[in-house]
């Protein structure tokens, strides 16, 4: 069987194809009529393109006169798929394509220049002699082979460029960093279970007093718990379970929220809230009360940080914030005020 070699290098591989087409002798050919297009779908090996990023396609065809297309396609984000309608872009029949198509090549990697200048000198019968003998390798030596972040190798391909390396250094710093703030939020709050109620000590404290707390997932599903109100709950109430109820926990998942102390009311309305929590009502007067709002934004800061960033906060909004250790050592951070 006939290999195409590559002239720019004569001791490399043949150019290998991973799907080819070929019309068969009995192909009626693409006189623009309805039915007048093959799916490639339909025909064996065509599941070998599935999940290419950068591909080439090669074609042989006739209109008027002869042409040799390739068109090369590359995306890190996007795949082909064996769906392809040759001859037909859309239903209508104006889409429909004459002409005649010699050969199809189907390649998983974005053809050079050369390959594809000396592809255009081979006739569409040596093209698919040689699609058919197409081996599983990978790009052959001489093509444009890229990267998995899109680059193109010039040279021997390396691991990562030097500016690569380091966006994806700064990227995982990022993330430790994100992990370790989150870390210092859980170290901070006081971690609650599902049956866990605002009568905990570790609420103790007067009318307006906020305590970040961190709830489990799948509260809702828990048994014999109390919530009794609405927006404001009697202080023996689930503090998660209130947090679902209110909407203050996003998700089932859990997480972190922000217990409010209130004075007592006289009494409790009940009401179906959020994730189908229902709550109930409570007719005698409570001393005590909680409401449980959304967890406030974290901002990780360093001992010489201002607080400009509150000029981007509307009044009454919260902020959590993490300072380091050794800050009044910083010599050169200044304060002005007194905390009144």
């Amino acid at each position: 069987m006939q290999q195409l070699t590559n002239p720019q290098h004569p001791q490399s591989p043949a150019i290998s194809s991973k799907f080819q087409w070929a019309p068969p002798p009995d192909f009626a050919g693409f006189r623009g009529k309805s039915g007048d297009f093959v799916y490639l779908r339909e025909l064996p090996g065509s599941e070998n393109i599935n999940g290419f990023t950068d591909f080439t396609f090669a074609i042989n065809a006739t209109v008027k006169e002869k042409f040799h297309l390739a068109v090369s396609f590359f995306s890190v984000d996007k795949q082909i798929a064996n769906n392809i309608v040759v001859g037909r872009a859309a239903s209508a029949d104006a889409d429909y394509f004459v002409g005649s198509i010699d050969s199809l090549q189907i390649f998983n990697y974005v053809l050079s220049p050369d390959e594809v200048l000396y592809l255009s000198t081979q006739p569409p019968e040596a093209a698919a002699a040689a699609a058919a003998a197409a081996t599983a390798t990978g790009p052959t030596p001489g093509g444009e082979r890229r990267t998995v972040d899109g680059r193109v190798c010039l040279s021997p391909c390396s691991p990562q460029e030097p500016f690569l390396l380091q966006q994806q250094q700064q990227q995982q710093q990022q993330q430790q960093q994100q992990q370790q703030h989150q870390q210092q939020v859980a170290m901070r709050s006081i971690q609650l279970a599902c049956s866990d109620s605002g009568l905990l000590p570790a609420f103790r404290g007067f009318s307006g007093e906020s305590f970040l707390v961190l709830c489990p997932s799948d509260c809702h599903k828990a048994k014999k718990i109390i919530l009794k109100g609405n927006h404001v709950y009697t202080a023996d109430s689930s503090v998660c379970l209130a947090a679902l109820h209110s909407g203050a926990l996003t998700n089932i998942e859990g997480g972190f929220a922000l217990l409010v102390l209130h004075n007592g009311l006289n009494s409790y309305a009940s009401a179906t809230g959020k994730h189908g929590v229902i709550s109930s009502a409570e007719l005698q007067p409570q001393i005590r009360s909680f409401s449980v709002l959304p967890a406030p934004p974290f901002k990780q800061l360093s001992c010489y940080s201002d607080g400009s960033f509150v000029m981007q906060m509307k009044t009454g909004d919260l902020m959590m914030i993490s300072c380091p250790l050794g800050c009044l050592a910083a010599s050169e951070a200044v304060v002005y005020g007194t905390g009144k």
